[in-house]
């Protein structure tokens, strides 16, 4: 025959033999799914369509993907289903034999991968996104695996692209992606991506790095990255600064950053130096420790949100946090944090003298020491003193000393005053 044939008639010729019942003209068989199933998958009732054009109509009902994928090989020619907007559930596998080849007119409905766990072939993906214009959602914690290329079809590729839904879904590249490929691959899933190689190195915008590396573990690369020129966003570099522990060559050292003091400090703790742009806070109670990390790794100026904002953190931390200055007059209170301890009298008026707000150093168990000269900068002098309550004096002084001086250190603080030499 050639022609339309229905498969009830094939299947009815198959079962009355054991032998094998070979259709070999160009026909084309109809009926439902069931008889169809029954004319090309049935063992007992089997009709094998050997003519590359032979071809399937259903008419009546729609197939599953599972039963789709077990008629689809049994032909070679074209598939025409009852409905085209039909949607379709199956796993990877089923739903890959199901569209080979292709559907006769667009197949538009939704199509569901089933899959929950396990890896599956990025060109597999991409074999199903592309024989469909419907969305395909593989909603499992499934690996995709593939080169570059490949993933790319699998999950960026318009005319191709399948949806990983599931917050798990990862990636393993078996080739080395640029920064700007891996851009476009990393926001397609929400879990691991794995490299064939963490030391390769990474050139892009800083835009198309944090974009490639968001969501990577703290130092999960080691290789060198390059920014191109472009704009730098604080939020970009922290995330290419996490993510490696490779050296980081910035196209400038003197843009200017903005954002939080925790995004800033992460931001400089890349592998980089000799940064020197102008920081703007927009924290209002900025962590000194966050501070301190700043301010050691910029030789910019450093503007804060609130120039009223107060602190606490230890005087070396303190010290570290206004050397060099703030850009405008810091006006809140400073609180030295130390209980125990000596404390050099220059550490105190090198914080002293960055700020106009009140500097106090009050637990008993520190001694502040240094010379009467020192001492009497970071204790007494109006401008640059600290409040130091109950803490202990060390004196370090030979030759003469006015009383009125000893006396004026001494008046300082409720804490023993000691002139040991």
């Amino acid at each position: 025959d050639t022609g339309n044939v229905a498969a009830t008639v094939l299947s009815g010729i198959g079962a009355t033999t054991g032998g094998v019942v070979t259709a070999a003209n160009a026909l084309t068989i109809t009926g439902t799914t069931e008889e169809i199933t029954n004319a090309l998958v049935t063992e007992s009732s089997l009709v094998v369509a050997s003519n590359g054009s032979a071809a399937v109509t259903f008419v009546g009902d729609n197939p599953t993907g599972a039963e789709l994928a077990a008629i689809n090989p049994k032909v070679s020619g074209t598939i025409t289903l009852a409905d085209v907007t039909q949607v379709f559930t199956g796993t990877a596998a089923q739903m890959q034999a199901a569209f080979s080849g292709g559907i006769a007119g667009t197949q538009t409905g939704a199509v569901t991968i089933s899959d929950t766990e396990g890896t599956i072939t990025a060109t597999t993906l991409k074999a199903i996104g592309e024989q469909t214009d419907g969305v395909v959602t593989a909603t499992g914690a499934i690996t995709i695996s593939g080169t570059t290329e490949q993933v790319t079809d699998a999950l960026v590729t318009e005319s191709s692209l399948v949806v990983a839904s599931n917050a798990s879904a990862a990636v393993t590249l078996s080739d080395d992606p640029t920064g700007a490929q891996l851009a476009l691959i990393n926001p397609k899933v929400s879990g691991t991506i794995t490299l064939n190689d963490t030391t390769q190195n990474f050139a892009g915008t800083a835009a198309q790095l944090a974009a490639a590396f968001n969501g990577f573990g703290t130092n999960a690369l080691s290789g060198g990255i390059t920014i191109n020129a472009g704009a730098i966003t604080a939020a970009d570099l922290k995330t290419i600064s996490d993510a490696t522990s490779g050296a980081i060559t910035l196209p400038s050292t003197d843009f200017a950053l903005e954002g939080s003091s925790a995004v800033i400090a992460a931001a400089l703790s890349g592998n980089f130096a000799g940064y020197d742009g102008a920081i703007t806070l927009t924290d209002a109670s900025p962590d000194p420790a966050n501070l301190k990390i700043i301010n050691d790794a910029s030789a910019g100026t450093i503007t804060l949100n609130d120039n009223t904002a107060t602190f606490t953190a230890s005087a070396a931390v303190m010290k570290a946090v206004f050397d060099g200055g703030l850009e405008n007059t810091q006006t809140g209170a400073v609180t030295i944090s130390d209980t125990e301890g000596t404390i050099a009298a220059t550490t105190l008026t090198d914080i002293t003298a960055q700020t106009n707000g009140t500097v106090t150093a009050a637990a008993a168990g520190i001694t502040i020491s240094g010379n009467t000269t020192q001492l009497t900068a970071a204790l007494v002098t109006e401008e640059t003193k600290a409040v130091v309550a109950n803490g202990a004096v060390s004196i370090s002084d030979t030759g003469n000393v006015a009383a009125t001086v000893l006396s004026g250190i001494g008046a300082t603080t409720g804490g023993v005053v000691t002139a040991a030499n």
